[in-house]
């Protein structure tokens, strides 16, 4: 007959060759995972507003040894839990299903919503723009678009990013964040240097370079404002781009 849970019960639980559900009659619903790898986990055994039961793993195991302080956090969904902060946070939830609420539905939507955070934050940095504007546009409407795609620092075939490219530099940029400073700096270094993460063909500095690297940036930016994804284009800003003639465009929409 199984009992209530004590933290050294839970300590030396020990793995099967089968999944256990170790139930704690000290606390309803409450259930002790232990899995044949030895991974251990809390999970609450529940019954929704409309009667179906449901099951809401609620984080991993902190097994409390008598030398180990148990965290100073409020437990939460996700968190690494001691026996005793599986119990304050089952009597939580138990609390929002008396008033009518499902918590694992609300937990699920609560992922999805920072999956789709996480997602939006991604897509809007300089290296997922740059990996959308050659998938979405320049593949399909730009002939050249392989020189575009290594001059943004992507591998044309798989948009991976290329070593010490651009798409590296700003991985994690904001393209929010990108003002006329940045573009002009990037502009001058393939002048003076070369464009990022590619090999120089010619020695000293290249006015031709700095033209495809400020017109790919132009493009770029041309595209995330129609894409709704930046107000204005930084590139307007920067007066020069290595010729009196300004910069021409880089491919040609089919």
């Amino acid at each position: 007959m199984s009992k209530p849970l004590t933290a050294a019960a839970v300590l030396k639980a020990k793995p099967r060759k089968e999944r256990q559900e170790i139930p704690d009659k000290g606390c309803a619903g409450l259930y002790l995972i232990v899995q044949p790898s030895g991974t251990k986990a809390w999970a609450l055994r529940f019954r929704r507003p409309d009667g179906r039961p449901a099951k809401l793993v609620l984080g991993t195991v902190f097994a409390k040894a008598n030398d180990v302080k148990e965290p100073d956090t409020e437990p939460k969904i996700g968190g690494h839990l001691t026996l005793a902060a599986a119990h304050r946070l089952v009597t939580a939830l138990r609390h929002e299903i008396a008033q009518g609420r499902d918590p694992a539905a609300a937990h699920i939507k609560e992922k999805q919503q920072r999956r789709i955070v996480a997602s939006e934050a991604a897509a809007n940095t300089f290296a997922g723009a740059s990996r959308d504007f050659i998938e979405q546009h320049a593949r399909k409407r730009v002939r050249r678009w392989r020189e575009l795609a290594r001059l943004l620092g992507l591998e044309p075939e798989t948009l991976a990013a290329i070593p010490k490219g651009l798409a590296e530099r700003w991985a994690k940029r904001p393209v929010t964040e990108i003002d006329g400073h940045d573009i002009h700096g990037v502009v001058d270094e393939a002048r003076r240097l070369g464009v990022p993460g590619l090999e120089r063909r010619t020695d000293g500095p290249s006015e031709p370079r700095a033209r495809k690297m400020f017109g790919v940036l132009s493009k770029l930016f041309a595209w995330l404002i129609r894409d709704r994804r930046v107000a204005a284009n930084p590139c307007t800003s920067v007066a020069r781009c290595g010729a009196s003639t300004g910069c021409p465009r880089i491919g040609r929409d089919d």
